[in-house]
């Protein structure tokens, strides 16, 4: 599936050619560029238009009212008042729910950006974030798992809010709280199930005091290992790949289930203390015990 996205700035094509370059990719993601149209009934007219339903994802710029158009036309709106537009279709049921991506300098981000429209967007990335060529390719994923997310979101809405579905995982081992949430949730549009688990699940995962999924690097920290110089890292990485996180937008964050580390580490390993009560250089010896490593430190 090649994801195709839409990307509106008031800026030249020229200008975002480099953008637009580095984040393509033949055979896995395309972006077309246009301008605002200036007009907000031609731009109702562009995202009801038949074109428009063969995107299945938008990139927007917040002022989009800073340069004319091709046309020498110049729009008086901005790219949240688009969204918002975009959103209030979809739920009328005029449109598929696609994701929706801000794109902007922080200096627009921090001057005209209202907070309260941040759930219109499923993400949220300031153009200098990409002065680094090295940060499109993580960048491309996140937008490619945005839309391939939304198609897995709208099957399991039609399929009796089936969670473990969304989540490809046994949610057996997770907390009340956290599926009677997600019970609710599922029932609300696309963009609302998807901001709950990107803000609540995957970014809270870099959060070291977060529970749910974990980074690698968290999980190396819960282990008490130093990746940098534990050559045996990779094995127990594979020893855990059954926990490891295969739902909604794992193609864009990389995480595994806290929750299946700490049952490895119970059953599994058969350990009687838990992680938490055990500290790094007893979970090194315990380890290298159990699963006969010498390379971890």
């Amino acid at each position: 599936m090649t994801c195709k996205y839409l990307y509106i700035d008031d800026n030249s094509e020229h200008n975002a050619k480099g953008i637009i370059t580095g984040l393509q990719k033949e055979g896995v993601l395309s972006v077309d560029f246009d301008n605002p149209k200036g007009d907000w009934e031609k731009e109702r007219e562009r995202i009801l238009s038949e074109v428009f339903k063969s995107y299945n994802g938008l990139i927007l710029d917040l002022n989009l009212e800073e340069m004319p158009n091709k046309d020498k036309e110049t729009s008086h709106y901005k790219g949240s008042s688009l969204a918002q537009e975009y959103r209030n279709l979809s739920k009328a049921g005029k449109l598929k729910e696609i994701p929706i991506v801000l794109l902007s300098a922080t200096v627009n981000l921090e001057k005209y950006f209202d907070r309260t429209n941040e759930d219109l967007f499923d993400l949220i990335v300031p153009r200098e974030w990409l002065n680094d060529p090295i940060l499109f390719a993580p960048l491309r994923q996140k937008l490619i798992s945005l839309s391939i997310g939304y198609e897995l979101i709208s099957k399991c809405k039609n399929n009796d809010n089936n969670l473990i579905e969304l989540f490809k995982y046994n949610l057996d081992l997770e907390n009340n709280r956290f599926l009677s949430e997600m019970k609710s949730v599922i029932c609300c549009p696309s963009h609302t199930v998807s901001n709950f688990i990107i803000k609540n699940l995957l970014e809270k995962s870099n959060i070291p005091v977060s529970g749910i999924l974990i980074t690698e690097e968290i999980l190396a920290t819960r282990l008490g290992i130093d990746i940098s110089k534990s050559s045996d890292w990779k094995v127990i990485l594979e020893k855990l790949g059954k926990y490891y996180y295969r739902g909604v937008f794992s193609e864009g964050w990389e995480r595994w289930w806290m929750s299946g580390i700490e049952h490895w580490w119970k059953t599994d390993l058969g350990i009687e203390n838990s992680l938490r009560a055990t500290t790094a250089n007893q979970k090194i010896d315990l380890l290298k015990d159990k699963l006969g490593l010498s390379a971890i430190v």
